[in-house]
């Protein structure tokens, strides 16, 4: 499922290892960009009329929800893959690229969460 066809040769488990990197790091920076944002606009006096929306719209819960579904999504397919690992007898994984998909999910799940949370305390002002 994760073999991808590219230049004439196939991309399989390295080019995965190298997407989740990329996922799990890009995540980290878009929450460091939001972060840093919301500490300007809050702290700073800065205004930004999208910004501004976009904070009124989007709150706390919708961030736990979205991490916490995210999350789930993770430990429930490594739930799957140690119920198989275990009805084989603790042998050999072999579901070596679904567990970083699964392990992946779980990382960005958490990191939403998180991430939510600091928006959260970075977005309440001093006067509320």
């Amino acid at each position: 499922i994760f073999n991808v066809p590219l230049f004439g040769r196939e991309w399989d488990l390295h080019a995965l290892i190298g997407g989740s990197l990329l996922l799990i790091i890009g995540a980290q920076l878009v929450g460091l960009g939001l972060c840093a944002h919301t500490y300007a606009t809050t702290s700073r006096g800065m205004r930004d009329r999208w910004f501004d929306r976009a904070r009124a719209k989007w709150r706390l819960e919708h961030g736990l929800t979205l991490g916490t579904a995210i999350a789930s999504l993770g430990l429930v397919i490594l739930g799957v893959i140690v119920v198989d690992w275990i009805g084989r007898g603790f042998g050999s994984l072999s579901q070596e690229r679904t567990a970083i998909a699964a392990a992946s999910l779980l990382v960005l799940g958490t990191q939403i969460v998180f991430c939510s949370f600091l928006l959260s305390i970075l977005g309440t002002s001093r006067s509320e």
